[in-house]
């Protein structure tokens, strides 16, 4: 029986193990914490930090390792490169790749090079004493240039606060590095590429919804919309471009995301993933498409392959019709006391997963983050379906604090996905 390492064992890491059962293979989890959930479902676990490449290759050299992958953290990617690289196993990135993948300025530095279109920002400087010398249009928002799940994120409407965000991110940002950015309004979407042996194929577009909460700026999503309306248009205005980025930086391999704005003029990218997203796409594309981008990359990591066949006549951005929606529960602060109706909404057949993300006893605590998140639900079927589902969702899904309140900060209206869908099918 063939061996995988996964590095690093969150939650949503069970998803791989479970995957890589379905393959036959045993498999390893090593991070820096005891009882990692990936480690519970695991076959063997170890204690071993997810940055510590010397260990880690010690353990995969013991264990006779045929493959390792990682998945959702853009944190361990440097580590499983450099991993791979010395046991000379297979790895779908390299260095660079990595680099330009998890920084959001040599993200956006390459899609000028290669004209792809970015959201505009405003170039200051680390001291800060810049700042008078732009001409700045506010409102604009401040990232660190190298993390991800909206943290250390500000919208910033006068001077004052933006240098309170700038430092902010800057304290957030390992390269201690931030990136002004002009506030957009236009629509919130993820484009998903899928890379086989060269081929690089757009798999699906889906645009977020989003539950910015008093004050903050933060995109709590709301719910996924699968496949969005923009796909035409995207093929016509930029997917070219984009694959040719892509081809010329030797990427030949893998799973990409790469976030961006639709606005009534452009398509702007701000950010990208060279990995699984948290968003998991990939289940509507193996229940749509009948194929599993997360099984692709588990074979690659054992065998230096994605597939052998190409998977241009079955990679579908639509979906072949069919409508896909990942609703997206968020709590407010506090201690999770009752979760109650995951047991009844897991019994209705247009429900694919379940991510459940919190549970009873936990506590919410960093308001405008995705510790906020109760789960991701994900339901395929016909439209008249799925608003049903989403009223039943809505109406049995129950969670209650330690004094007895409401702890649900929002929940997806049906009513707005039915806008979105007569929208799609004026534009078709």
């Amino acid at each position: 029986m063939k061996k995988l390492l996964i590095i690093g064992g969150p939650r949503m890491a069970c998803n791989i193990v479970h995957k890589a059962h379905e393959m036959g293979l045993y498999v390893i989890v090593a991070d820096q914490f005891e009882n990692s959930p990936a480690k519970e479902v695991s076959d063997e676990r170890f204690l071993v930090s997810i940055d510590d490449v010397d260990g880690l290759v010690k353990l995969a050299r013991e264990q006779k390792v045929d493959g390792i992958i990682t998945g959702y953290m853009d944190a361990v990617l440097p580590y499983y490169q450099k991993i791979c690289d010395i046991l000379h196993l297979p790895c779908y990135a390299t260095e660079e790749q990595i680099k330009m993948a998890n920084n959001k300025d040599f993200f956006k530095e390459t899609c000028i090079k290669y004209h792809v279109p970015v959201v505009p920002q405003y170039e200051i400087d680390g001291s800060l004493n810049n700042i008078d010398s732009i001409n700045i249009e506010y409102p604009v928002v401040v990232k660190p240039v190298d993390n991800s799940g909206s943290k250390g994120i500000s919208v910033c409407n006068n001077k004052e606060e933006l240098i309170i965000g700038c430092k902010k991110a800057s304290l957030s940002s390992k390269r201690g590095k931030f990136i002004v950015e002009k506030l957009m309004n236009g629509t919130e979407v993820n484009v998903e590429y899928h890379l086989n042996n060269g081929e690089i194929i757009l798999e699906t577009i889906m645009e977020k919804r989003l539950n910015r909460t008093k004050d903050s700026y933060i995109s709590l999503p709301s719910a996924f919309l699968y496949p969005s309306p923009f796909i035409t248009r995207y093929k016509q205005e930029v997917n070219d471009l984009v694959v040719h980025m892509f081809h010329e930086l030797g990427m030949k391999n893998g799973t990409i995301f790469m976030q961006a704005f639709a606005t009534p003029d452009k398509i702007l990218f701000h950010e990208m993933g060279f990995r699984l997203g948290g968003a998991m796409a990939y289940k509507f594309v193996e229940t749509c498409c009948n194929y599993s981008p997360m099984e692709l990359l588990i074979n690659f990591a054992i065998n230096g392959i994605m597939s052998k066949n190409s998977l241009k006549e079955i990679v579908n951005p639509n979906f072949y019709g069919r409508t896909c929606v990942e609703l997206v529960p968020t709590l407010k602060l506090g201690k999770i006391v009752n979760i109650d109706g995951f047991e009844e909404i897991r019994k209705l057949k247009e429900v694919i997963h379940i991510e459940q993300r919190r549970f009873e006893g936990e506590c919410v605590k960093e308001e405008g983050s995705y510790d906020q998140i109760l789960a991701r639900i994900l339901i395929v079927g016909n439209i008249d379906k799925l608003i049903n589902d989403i009223k039943f969702i809505n109406k049995t899904l129950k969670v209650t604090d330690e004094y007895g309140n409401n702890q649900i900060l929002n929940l997806y209206a049906a009513s707005d996905l039915l806008k979105w869908y007569e929208k799609r099918k004026a534009i078709k």
